[in-house]
């Protein structure tokens, strides 16, 4: 059985992307994908964490490298595939991949404004776009956020701050 609440994030597996669970109907859930209502079977999909705390990475023997407090050391760029993020999780699960890759974000643009950087820059690459989405979703969060611009042929973003 699975239970599964409207407004629940989860991870379609054949699309290999995120949706939104919309309700169920003829034993197929209703999921919006990209602003548009598709039916899957239920066992197509995996509840993802509504929190990126919601997975201990610590309990998994997952450790990452700290951002730097130090302003002089502080990096202009964040490199968001997981390869060069934890190369430790390259064959974990999707969910959890995404999970850590949005915490990183948020960890990384809170020290850069912390840190009063006037601009920095976000690799998430070309890919299916699930990550790239996820970015912008995130940058919704941070209301000292002047202008994104798209870098890299479509591949990364320049965050200026306010």
């Amino acid at each position: 059985m699975h239970d599964y609440w409207i407004g629940d994030r989860v991870w379609i597996t054949s699309l290999q992307q995120e949706g939104i669970f919309e309700g169920e109907q003829a034993d197929q859930a209703i999921v919006k994908v990209n602003n548009e209502k598709k039916l899957f079977p239920l066992s197509d999909l995996t509840l993802l964490p509504e929190e990126e705390d919601d997975f201990d990475l610590e309990a998994l023997g997952v450790h990452t490298k700290p951002i730097p407090k130090n302003p002089f050391d502080f990096p202009d760029t964040i490199d968001l595939h997981i390869e060069e993020l934890n190369p430790k999780l390259i064959d974990a699960e999707p969910a959890l991949i995404l999970a850590h890759q949005r915490s990183r974000l948020k960890d990384f643009l809170s020290a850069a404004i912390h840190h009063h950087k006037s601009q920095v820059t976000i690799i998430h690459g070309k890919g299916e776009g699930v990550l790239r989405s996820d970015v912008l979703t995130v940058l919704k969060e941070f209301s000292e956020i002047r202008t994104i611009e798209e870098e890299g042929h479509g591949g990364a973003m320049i965050v200026k701050f306010k």
